[in-house]
């Protein structure tokens, strides 16, 4: 389960899991590691709720954590296979900049949409089916977790989502994505492209994200290695000099993105409760 800050992520994870849950640490670190099971008749899940993250480059320990995740890097915790996005509908874009990015990790995809009823009640209409084609077929699931409401029809994508394929990654930038594959083939240790992209447009730095992690220096000294024959091909100073704008262009896309899928009423919906709940 990937997803940003205060997106209702962990009130899913206690809805979806129950009391089926146990709580430790990841190895060396004292980010906890929160992890449970979703049963059906014949099939048990394992749920890892990942430490919140707003993107796949890190800008704090614990969003390192999330990543190395996602990527496999993390001793003792078996690679994912399958991601299970939480975004916010009410702030559906800063959710997309996420989401747009774990398309292109490589693995099947569902996206919850977490407090659709205040969306709603706020006069936002989301296209679910718009938004899944252009998301390459992920699964979106509109849920409210407070509620329950939509959480059985996200059990059944659950339940089959490792049986789908991955979406199809985007080939916004050709140029990243073509030093990425060079580096990938030519690996000594095993590196997904998609990782190999976020470390290139890291702005900080392009081995930053590596150092951070705690996967040993083999990968920095092969990344470095790498990065050293892209500067002789002349290719890093290109991605270096887009690299500085990338996270703007990113946001940019996710908010128009998001205008595609979503329209506002001119006069939100008043909910009507009773008496006794207020």
């Amino acid at each position: 389960m990937v997803g940003g800050p205060n997106t209702g992520k962990s009130t899913l994870f206690n809805r979806l899991t129950g009391l089926r849950q146990r709580i430790g640490n990841y190895p060396g670190v004292t980010v906890e590691k929160h992890v449970g099971t979703l049963k059906t008749d014949d099939l048990t899940i394992e749920l890892v709720d990942l430490p919140g993250t707003h993107g796949l480059s890190a800008h704090a320990f614990e969003e390192q954590v999330a990543i190395d995740v996602i990527f496999g890097r993390v001793e003792g915790t078996q690679p994912p296979d399958a991601i299970l996005a939480v975004v916010d509908a009410t702030n559906l874009y800063q959710g997309l900049y996420l989401v747009q990015q774990l398309v292109d990790v490589g693995l099947p995809i569902a996206v919850a949409l977490t407090m659709s009823d205040a969306a709603e009640t706020s006069g936002v209409d989301i296209d679910y089916e718009a938004l899944a084609k252009h998301l390459k077929g992920a699964k979106v699931c509109p849920v409210v977790a407070t509620t329950g409401k939509g959480i059985n029809e996200l059990r059944n994508v659950l339940v089959d989502l490792v049986n789908q394929p991955a979406p199809e990654p985007t080939v916004a930038w050709p140029e990243l994505t073509a030093a990425a594959r060079d580096l990938a083939e030519t690996a000594t240790v095993p590196l997904s492209t998609a990782e190999i992209e976020r470390v290139l447009i890291d702005v900080r730095g392009p081995r930053s994200g590596l150092r951070s992690s705690r996967s040993g220096s083999g990968r920095s000294l092969l990344l470095g290695r790498g990065l050293s024959g892209l500067v002789r091909l002349g290719i890093l100073g290109v991605l270096r000099g887009r690299a500085a704008i990338e996270p703007v262009v990113n946001h940019a896309v996710s908010q128009l993105l998001a205008g595609a899928f979503v329209k506002r009423r001119s006069t939100p919906l008043i909910m009507r409760r009773p008496c006794s709940s207020l």
